[in-house]
């Protein structure tokens, strides 16, 4: 992870630093990827990387914490807004990895990242997931069971977890698809109706 003294630096500096990073990313994969551009690019000496960042690994880590921290920051608004809808908090919580993916000419570094994490198991895609999963499940207490078979919350811890997995395969699909993102948003909500409502018809009908 970024070093005491990085996350001590200058607001100015450090948003340079991370620039220089995420426009290197853009630019190449992974295996391809240059700590002497990033360092040419934010005007730093080689040394002070090594004193921000043990490894261009290191580095990485703390981009992908971008995502983390949007996804903090978008499920604590969700949560103060009062009694949860779990679906539409999972087509949020998808829509919004889309939207920032494609802000500000973020797609190809989303795509890089995601080749970091099939290149690195370090990188896997399973720890960047882990950190939505323990935000969503802090949220139990303001999901709205009202119209749950079982509102226990084993239950909707249950229903959770399948809908973290089903958000990471589609946001992976879109990372490494990005043309056929709108096909993969359309499965993803057809997924979900058929979690929400069943697949099978009541025997009455």
């Amino acid at each position: 992870m970024a070093s005491e003294r990085f996350l001590n630096l200058p607001e100015e500096k450090k948003q340079r630093i991370i620039a220089a990073a995420r426009e290197e990313l853009s630019r190449v994969p992974y295996d391809a990827l240059s700590i002497n551009r990033i360092i040419k690019e934010a005007g730093i000496p080689r040394g002070s990387f090594y004193d921000y960042f043990a490894d261009k690994d290191d580095l990485i880590e703390y981009l992908m914490g971008d995502y983390c921290r949007m996804m903090e920051r978008m499920l604590d608004e969700m949560f103060r807004m009062g009694s949860l809808d779990v679906f539409a908090a999972a087509r949020r919580a998808v829509a919004c990895t889309v939207a920032f993916s494609m802000e500000e000419g973020r797609e190809a570094l989303c795509r890089n990242l995601f080749s970091c994490m099939r290149m690195n198991r370090r990188f896997s895609f399973e720890q960047m997931m882990d950190t939505e999963r323990a935000l969503v499940t802090s949220g139990l207490p303001y999901i709205d069971r009202e119209h749950f078979r079982d509102g226990s919350d084993a239950a909707v811890s249950l229903l959770l977890n399948m809908l973290v997995v089903l958000a990471r395969n589609t946001i992976a699909r879109i990372f490494t698809d990005p043309q056929n993102r709108e096909a993969y948003l359309t499965e993803f909500d057809r997924e979900l109706e058929m979690i929400q409502h069943g697949a099978v018809l009541p025997e009455n009908q």
